[in-house]
This record gives C-alpha cells, sequence and structure tokens, in this order.
C-alpha cells in the first residue's frame, strides 16, 4: 500500500512541469502505441526474479558497456525510476524533439512486460531509446544522444524521485523492499498451493504421467519442461550435450525454450510487420547489455546498430559501420557516373593504349 501512494504522488509530481503547472496536452509532443510479444508470461518465473530485485544489496547501480548504459536496480527503486520515467516523457514537451512511448505486452495483451521510450529530433539525427524490462527490474539507454539524457532528463527523473521519498518520511527504499519481499513470496506460496491442489486432484498429472512432446513416451527422468511450449521433451530427444544439461538443470531462473518452439519461431516473424522494428531492436538491445561478449561496443553514427568497436571505422571519432561505409561508396560511384554521362559526347572514341612504363623512369 505504502509503494502504491507513493507511486501515485511520484505520478501527480511528474505532471507538473517546473514552474508547478500542468502541461498543455497540446504542446506535449509525444506518442504512446503498444506492442506484443510471441509468448505468454510466466507468472511463477517473474515473482521469483522479482524477488531476487527486491533483496538486491544495492538500489541503483550504473554500468557502461560501450555500446549504451545498463541500470540495475532493487525492485522498489526499479519501479520508482520506472514511473518517474514514463511520467517525464508523457508530458514531455521540448522543443523538435519527440518523445515515443511503446507498452509492450505478452501474447495476452494483458501482461506489460517491458516499456520502450524513444526521444529523438525532428531531423532525426540525435535520438536515444530507453528500455525498461521489468521481469529482471533492469533499463537500458542507447542510441547517439546518451549524453542529452544523463545530463538532462536523468537529473529530472532523480530528482522527482527524491521528492516522493522526501514526502514519505515514514517509509524508504528498505522498508518499500521488504514490503514487497513479503507480498511476493504471500503470492508465490499461494501459486505453488494451488499447483499443489490441481495435481492432487488430478487437474495437472505428475512427471510419471507426462509424455514427451517429442517421442510420446512417460518423462519418468532426464526430461525438461519447456516454458514456451508449456510441455516436456527428453534430454535424448533435444540431442543435448552433457553441459547444456547440467545448465538447465542448475539455472532455474531463465525461461527454458526447447529446439521444437524455436523452429515454429520462424514461422511467427512472418506475422511481424517489416516496418515495425522497434522490438527486435529492443530484444537485441538486452542481449547485449546482459551479454559479457568480451569486446567494448558502440552504435554507427548513420544507421545506429551497436556493434563492436573492432567493425566500425571512426573519422574524426565518429563511428561509421561497414555496412553504411559501402553503400556511401556506391551512392558516390553512381553519381560520378551520372555526371561522366551526361558530359560525355556521344560520339564514341577508341579507348587508348595503356602506355607502359619501364621501371628505370621512376628512378631519378
Amino acid at each position: 500500500m505504502a509503494l502504491v501512494q507513493q507511486n501515485t504522488k511520484l505520478s501527480q509530481r511528474n505532471g507538473e512541469s517546473r514552474d508547478g503547472k500542468q502541461p498543455n496536452p497540446n504542446n506535449s509532443k509525444q506518442i504512446q502505441t503498444k506492442d506484443k510479444r510471441c509468448y505468454e508470461l510466466n507468472i511463477e518465473k517473474s515473482l521469483e526474479k522479482k524477488l531476487i530485485a527486491a533483496k538486491r544489496v544495492k538500489n541503483l547501480k550504473y554500468e557502461y558497456t560501450g555500446g549504451g548504459i545498463v541500470a540495475e536496480a532493487d525492485a522498489a527503486t526499479y519501479e520508482l525510476l520506472k514511473i518517474a520515467a514514463i511520467q517525464y516523457y508523457k508530458s514531455y514537451s521540448k522543443l523538435n524533439e519527440t518523445a515515443h512511448i511503446t507498452d509492450v505486452t505478452d501474447n495476452s495483451g494483458k501482461s506489460i512486460v517491458q516499456n520502450t521510450i524513444r526521444v529523438c529530433e525532428q531531423s532525426g539525427k540525435k535520438s536515444y531509446t530507453i528500455n525498461f524490462y521489468h521481469t529482471t527490474s533492469r533499463m537500458l539507454v542507447n542510441g547517439k544522444n546518451i549524453q542529452k539524457f544523463i545530463n538532462e532528463d536523468l537529473i529530472i527523473i532523480h530528482k522527482s524521485i527524491n521528492e516522493a521519498l522526501d514526502n514519505h518520511k515514514n517509509s524508504n527504499i528498505k522498508t518499500l523492499n521488504e514490503l514487497l519481499s513479503v507480498q511476493i513470496e504471500n503470492l508465490l506460496a499461494k501459486l505453488r498451493s494451488e499447483s499443489d491442489t490441481n495435481e492432487s486432484k488430478g487437474g495437472k498429472p505428475s512427471i510419471e504421467d507426462i509424455d514427451c512432446i517429442q517421442c510420446n513416451r512417460p518423462c519418468r527422468k532426464r526430461a525438461s519442461f519447456c516454458d514456451t511450449g508449456s510441455h516436456w521433451i527428453h534430454y535424448n530427444c533435444e540431442k543435448l550435450n552433457p553441459a547444456e544439461i547440467e545448465r538447465i538443470e542448475n539455472d532455474t531462473s531463465t525461461d527454458y525454450q526447447c529446439k521444437i518452439c524455436l523452429k515454429k519461431q520462424d514461422t511467427i516473424l512472418d506475422y511481424i510487420p517489416i516496418d515495425n522494428t522497434n522490438l527486435a531492436i529492443a530484444l537485441l538491445d538486452e542481449e547485449i547489455a546482459t551479454t559479457n561478449r568480451g569486446d567494448d561496443l558502440d552504435a554507427c553514427s548513420l544507421c545506429d546498430i551497436v556493434i563492436e568497436q573492432q567493425n566500425l571505422e571512426y573519422k574524426n571519432e565518429v563511428p561509421t559501420c561497414f555496412g553504411c561505409i559501402g553503400i556511401e561508396d556506391q551512392e558516390k560511384e553512381q553519381s560520378q557516373q551520372i555526371k561522366v554521362a551526361s558530359t560525355t559526347s556521344t560520339v564514341m572514341q577508341p579507348p587508348e593504349q595503356p602506355v607502359i612504363r619501364q621501371a628505370s623512369q621512376g628512378i631519378s
């Protein structure tokens, strides 16, 4: 209840401009859209990850990865950071800039699993994207104009959080996390109790009675549950090696996806509009930020793709990927050909014979 009250106060605070007046909706330059992922949110696993976040020692940690900034927070701080940022960009009214806010849900359309905020100038030259990943309580910021987010937007967002905390002296981050931990543990206990009740009533068969999705034989042992397809499959049917089996059995915090469901995703891609790349970019950004690739990353100044610095060419400290360099070279070559064709006479002249010089002529 304390967290709800605090979030409400924070929303009201961010709904005001710097002079305390409510922003004019006609001057607000922000766009709100919705997107949908092709999986169903696993409530129990999501709550388990939230419980881990609620027990984190550090409230908020920022880390520069080379291609962007990753912020990892405890559960309470993350909620305050997310709400403060969304409310700030909902009333965004800076000149020649637009904030595009996208709510990303699971396939049910009911559970919001991610918020993506893209801030860009009307010229499109400078922009940055902020992704909030609710399950892991992480925020990723990348793009060409990250410094503006740090020097301007983040300061205002932090100020809103501090003002909300100052207005509630009886509650702090520690007490909010303790309250969240108790609520999450109660929800998990209720979910597991209902699951055990369903199993005892025959609503959910035991593992001895579950058949493998591949071979249709009972999964008495050496099998894994696929979170994507909600079915069991033998390790042998998956053709997993010992290292993969050990990783699956030891990692209880990550959803497992079998190879059958991975192949099915190829057909799902046909239903994603090719002009709607926000979700794909967000997924790639999260993978880059959370995976230790061992190389420094940076964003191409032309196409904004985040890749290793070794695959970028720097001119006057401006990074450009090889793909964009190739396109520029082709465009220059085509323009030169057009220019030559327009100035060349229509009379075909025989090609001149090349003059072959002796090597001694080049020596003084």
